[in-house]
């Protein structure tokens, strides 16, 4: 395969290592620059370092920000009832995005794990990332049984956003009847949950405790974390 790639005119650096991908004073890549010091100018940049990814170019936003999550059970916010709704700066505009202290400190210990450097940084915000989670983790979309004048396009269950488009699609047919219906069985408000979502079986979900959120001064270094 290299040797196709040389015969196509392409120039092979194997052994080289970059450090870091270089901008330009508008915020532009224009090229990359090698763990040896040398500097590759391009006009474009491809990544294509499959699972290496995240581990290989761990980059900060242009404000010196990295955003990092970790994918757990997560937490219900009833208030003593029995329906959970999302908390954010509409119900509290000071404490809306807090999460609580200890998943803080499990940040923490989890970035020493893989980036140390990041671990001793304080933290500027944080926030809690609501599902709305289906028992399968297919999403629902159909007529409401009884009330065809009424859709529902819900249940993103953790992997909604990227659908974005393929969603509209799928909601767009769904008005229109055009949907096909095996699709329109699988995402069937009335379907038989047969299988399990098992991407976070085994975790537990627990109540938000609003007493132990997390404070701008958890957010910063201390013996604790």
């Amino acid at each position: 395969m290299i040797d196709t790639v040389v015969s196509l005119g392409c120039k092979v650096l194997p052994g080289k290592s970059v450090r870091r991908i270089t901008r330009n004073t508008g915020g532009k890549t224009n090229g990359v620059e090698c763990e040896d010091g040398t500097f590759y100018e391009a006009a474009t940049v491809i990544i294509a370092s499959g699972s290496w990814t995240p581990s290989t170019f761990p980059d900060p936003t242009r404000k010196g920000i990295v955003k990092m999550a970790m994918h757990l059970a997560g937490y219900t916010h009833s208030n003593g009832g029995e329906i959970s709704r999302p908390r954010t700066i509409i119900d509290d505009p000071i404490r809306g995005l807090a999460i609580p202290k200890y998943n803080v400190q499990q940040l923490r210990t989890h970035l020493r794990m893989v980036y140390p450097e990041l671990a001793g940084k304080p933290f500027s915000a944080t926030r809690l990332c609501w599902y709305n989670d289906s028992p399968d983790g297919n999403w629902i979309i159909g007529r409401v049984p009884g009330d065809p004048s009424l859709i529902l396009a819900t249940a993103g269950s953790g992997h909604a956003y990227k659908f974005l488009p393929v969603i509209g699609r799928l909601v767009a047919d769904t008005v229109d009847g055009t949907i096909d219906p095996e699709v329109a069985a699988k995402f069937s408000i009335e379907r038989s949950y047969v299988a399990v979502d098992e991407s976070r079986l085994e975790m537990a979900v627990a109540e938000l405790d609003l007493d132990q959120l997390c404070t701008l001064e958890d957010l910063q270094i201390n013996s604790k974390t």
